[in-house]
């Protein structure tokens, strides 16, 4: 007996010492970020990994970080209590989070606030639910710019470097706290385990990271922010609401920065939540018309269009059509010619190909871009 039990007590320590270690693998069904996560997590969690406690490096050196293809479109990050556990990332979502870094990047630099909102607008126009581009323009693309100037360019790696580490550092806190949970959860479950993440990964920044751009969890919550106004503004369903989940924190996390970035950061989102997904929304968008910006007579026009207040909404899309060049708006300016919303009606045939929405993706109606000519 005795040597069944030391046999055993040696299998175990061999076991654990294999586990000590073995490095964390990440792999990926696309190549896309890839590199870049790879590079995250050998140079900045695995060290992190090797200095825990023994019993935290056996669980976390277990884990496999996969970059995925194949998820639901609104799904984000999560990890897998599974074997070996995993943290799936949604390429959709990288992609996302890159977008909007280096639209907020360009923002500063072209000095438009309102380009993040632009930009984004078209992104998810060309990304989600039927629409389906063959290509999606880059925001410096759809700014007609050559290129990123190479400070802009360093200003976005480093905000989407800490972005991605900051959303692995979450998903790793809940390996490193067994902090999972059913989809049957109650909120309170959910919340608790998601708390529990968050502290890990707030222990591990303060004391690792002091360094880390402090914009990675605001960027976050800014871009799930503007899909969900994307979703309401185009009357798509097809995405899950996180929005009042996520940006429930945001207090907590605005009060832990001193960064100036930051604060403004901060400041500039909580208005934005708290105007543009509320009943001030149609205000809002009319002050900007007031104020000389042309691209907001569209969301205003989607706005009035979803209370079938169809002429003011149609004249709305032609004018942001004709004096914001929002190519997109020309979909709806055709349904509103064939629908008599709008006239008269223009000679040019054309114009009625772009009744459906189907079609008028069909064609290639994005911003910036416009394959076949107009009027």
């Amino acid at each position: 007996m005795r040597f069944v039990l030391r046999l055993a007590a040696v299998v175990t320590i061999i076991t654990l010492n294999l586990s000590l270690a073995k490095a964390i693998e990440v792999t990926g069904t696309t190549e896309q970020y890839l590199p870049l996560v790879q590079r995250l997590v050998s140079e900045k969690i695995q060290p992190v990994v090797d200095s825990l406690p023994e019993k935290q490096q056996f669980i976390l050196n277990q884990v496999q970080v996969n970059i995925v293809d194949n998820m639901h479109p609104s799904a984000m990050a999560f990890a897998l209590e599974s074997t070996p556990p995993k943290v799936l990332l949604n390429v959709r979502f990288l992609q996302g989070l890159s977008a909007y870094s280096e639209a907020y990047q360009l923002a500063l630099h072209l000095k438009q606030p309102q380009f993040v909102e632009q930009y984004l607008q078209y992104y998810f126009s060309q990304t989600i639910a039927e629409h389906h581009a063959i290509s999606v323009l880059r925001p410096y693309q759809w700014a007609n710019l050559k290129e990123l100037d190479k400070q802009t360019l360093q200003q976005h790696q480093a905000v989407l470097e800490g972005v991605l580490l900051d959303v692995l550092l979450h998903e790793f806190g809940h390996h490193a706290e067994k902090a999972f949970y059913s989809r049957r959860a109650n909120q309170y479950i959910v919340d608790q385990n998601e708390r529990l993440a968050d502290q890990w990964s707030e222990k591990i920044k303060t004391q690792y990271f002091a360094d880390i751009n402090p914009l990675g969890r605001l960027i976050s919550i800014a871009y799930i922010f503007e899909k969900e106004r994307w979703s309401m503004l185009a009357q798509d369903h097809s995405a899950a609401r996180m929005l009042p989940s996520v940006s429930g924190d945001l207090p907590e996390i605005c009060k832990g920065h001193d960064s100036e970035m930051a604060i403004q950061f901060c400041d500039r989102l909580d208005k934005d939540i708290q105007r543009y997904m509320s009943v001030d929304i149609q205000q809002a968008y009319a002050d900007r018309i007031l104020q000389g910006e042309e691209y907001a007579r569209f969301p205003l026009a989607q706005i009035l269009m979803a209370k079938n207040n169809f002429v003011d909404a149609c004249n709305y899309f032609n004018e942001s059509l004709i004096y914001g060049q929002v190519a997109r708006a020309a979909i709806y300016v055709g349904w509103c010619y064939q629908k008599g919303y709008l006239e008269p009606l223009p000679p040019d045939a054309q114009v009625l190909a772009m009744a459906s929405r189907r079609g008028g993706t069909g064609y290639g109606y994005s911003d910036k871009r416009i394959r076949i000519s107009l009027f």
